[in-house]
C-alpha cells in the first residue's frame, strides 16, 4: 500500500477501497483482503481478521498501536491526578480496576479522537494486558459487558502496586483461604510480561465463579507480585 491514509485507523471497507484504488490488478474485496493479509504478515499494517471485535478496522500506522496502548500505562504521580479522579487512580493501584471514567480521561491525554477508544481497549484484551470487569457484584457469576459497549471497567493486573515477599507472607487474609499456588522464582525463569499474561489468561477464565470469590482472588494475585494464588 503505497499511500497510507493520514489517520492511523480506518474501517475495513475503506481499507479495501484504498487497496483497490492503488492496485490496478485488484478488482474485488476478496483479492483486496489477500493484499491486507500479506501486508499484515510482513508487519506493514495490522489487520486482526480472526477477531470478531477487531476485524472491522485496519491499522495503517503500526507504531500508533504502541503509543495508543501506552496511554493506559503511563504513570501518573498523585500531584498530576485530577482531584475528582484520585479515587479512580487509587482503585487502579490497589485493585487493578481501570474504570471506564478513568480510561476516558487517560485516553483524552493521548488523543481528542474517541472513535479509536474502544478499539484500543479491545486490543488490550487481545494482547492479554487486561480483561473486562464483571458488571454487577450481586449477580451470581457476574455479567460480562455487552458486545460493542464502551461503558465497562477493565482489570489490569500489571498496574497494581507490588508488595514484597515478606509483607505478603505476614498478611493474615492470605492464611484464611485455601490456595493453589503457582510460584515464579526469578525474572530470568519467567519474564514479568509473560507472568502478567498468565494472570490475565487464568483470571479471565476463572471469572465464572461468584463475584466475591473472584474479587478476593484477584486481590491476592495482584498483591503477590511474582506469586499467583487462586482460591
Amino acid at each position: 500500500v503505497r499511500d497510507r491514509p493520514r489517520i492511523p485507523l480506518v474501517s475495513l471497507s475503506k481499507a479495501l477501497k484504498i487497496v483497490k484504488q492503488q492496485c490496478c490488478t485488484v478488482q474485488d474485496d476478496q483479492a483486496a483482503k489477500e493484499v491486507l493479509r500479506f501486508h499484515h504478515h510482513i508487519g506493514h499494517i495490522r489487520f486482526y481478521e480472526n477477531s470478531d471485535k477487531l476485524n472491522k478496522k485496519v491499522v495503517f500506522h503500526v507504531n500508533w498501536v504502541l503509543k495508543a496502548l501506552s496511554a493506559f500505562f503511563k504513570p501518573y504521580p498523585e500531584k498530576m491526578q485530577p482531584a475528582d479522579l484520585r479515587p479512580e487512580f487509587a482503585r487502579l493501584s490497589q485493585e487493578g480496576i481501570l474504570s471506564c471514567k478513568l480510561s476516558k480521561y487517560l485516553w483524552s491525554q493521548f488523543s481528542s479522537d474517541f472513535s479509536f477508544f474502544d478499539f484500543v481497549r479491545q486490543l488490550m484484551q487481545k494482547f492479554s494486558l487486561a480483561f473486562p470487569q464483571l458488571l454487577a457484584e450481586s449477580d451470581e457469576g457476574g455479567k460480562m459487558p455487552t458486545s460493542g459497549s464502551e461503558e465497562y471497567d477493565m482489570i489490569v493486573p500489571s498496574l497494581v502496586e507490588r508488595e514484597d515477599k515478606e509483607s505478603l507472607q505476614q498478611r493474615s487474609d492470605l492464611q484464611r483461604v485455601g490456595c493453589a499456588v503457582f510460584k515464579a522464582e526469578g525474572r530470568h525463569v519467567l519474564p514479568q510480561t509473560l507472568f502478567w499474561k498468565l494472570v490475565v489468561w487464568i483470571l479471565s477464565t476463572y471469572k465464572d465463579e461468584s463475584f466475591e470469590l473472584f474479587r478476593s482472588s484477584v486481590r491476592v494475585v495482584y498483591k503477590a507480585g511474582c506469586w499467583l494464588q487462586l482460591a
